[in-house]
Parts: structure tokens; sequence; C-alpha cells
């Protein structure tokens, strides 16, 4: 696992390495650490419109509000229509030349921002940490 920092707020771990593919997470690091989504990176087919790329989705949370001048991200609990920003505006274009950079992924690329609520789950043996467990 690669951990990076963009914009000097966000860290952005990249894992998964396929020569298909890779996935990774975006955490929002300033003050306190918030998680703020998930990166999926693949190569795209060519079609009739558009040649063979990198397809880079990335999915944002939705109950997220960014406030650029305090440059801090808070978890809100109304977030079915969200009149606010959830994400630093350069985000994307600093994932793109990351990722390029980087090596991840190359030119063609195309990057899609996405919002998603998590709507439910499960969980199978222990994944939180109580206070007094050693890490």
């Amino acid at each position: 696992m690669n951990r990076f920092i963009v914009l000097g707020e966000y860290e952005v771990y990249l894992t998964g390495a396929t020569p298909e593919g890779r996935c990774g997470y975006i955490n929002h690091i300033h003050g306190q650490t918030t998680p703020v989504g998930y990166l999926l990176m693949y190569r795209e087919a060519a079609t009739e419109l558009r040649p063979e790329h990198w397809s880079v989705q990335v999915f944002i949370r939705m109950s997220l509000r960014y406030d650029g001048d305090k440059r801090r991200t808070d978890v809100v609990m109304d977030s079915l229509t969200p009149k606010w920003q959830s994400w630093h505006p350069d985000l994307p274009e600093a994932i793109g030349q990351l990722l390029l950079k980087e090596g991840s992924c190359a030119e063609p690329m195309a990057i899609r921002v996405n919002r998603f609520q998590e709507r439910g789950g499960c969980e199978f043996g222990r994944t939180w940490c109580e206070e007094d467990d050693d890490l």
C-alpha cells in the first residue's frame, strides 16, 4: 500500500494493483482524519467514440461538507440533497496528476467524481477497537 499527500490536506492510499487496474481510498487529514471516499482505476476498452483509456472513478461520501476557508471536512446528517461542496474543488485534478506521476495510470485518462451514500452492511469478526485496545 502506498500513501501520498495531495493538496496538503488529503491522503490517498493506493492498494490492490493489477495490470488491469487498481483501487484505493481517500482521507481528509486536516485536524482529524475523516474518510472521504474511494478510487477505482481500470482500463476502459475502445468504442466507436472513444479510444482505449484509463477510467478513474472517484466515489465521495454524500455525508460530507467541505469548508475551504477552514480546510476542514465535517460529517453531516442531512445529506440526501446536499447544497454544499463535499470535497476540495481541485481534488480530482490533484488525484489525476498523482496517478500520472506515480505511474498507476497514463494518458489518455478520464476522471469521474461520483457521490455515494452508504445504505447498510454487515461485519464479520471484530472490526472496531475499544479505547483500551493496543493497536
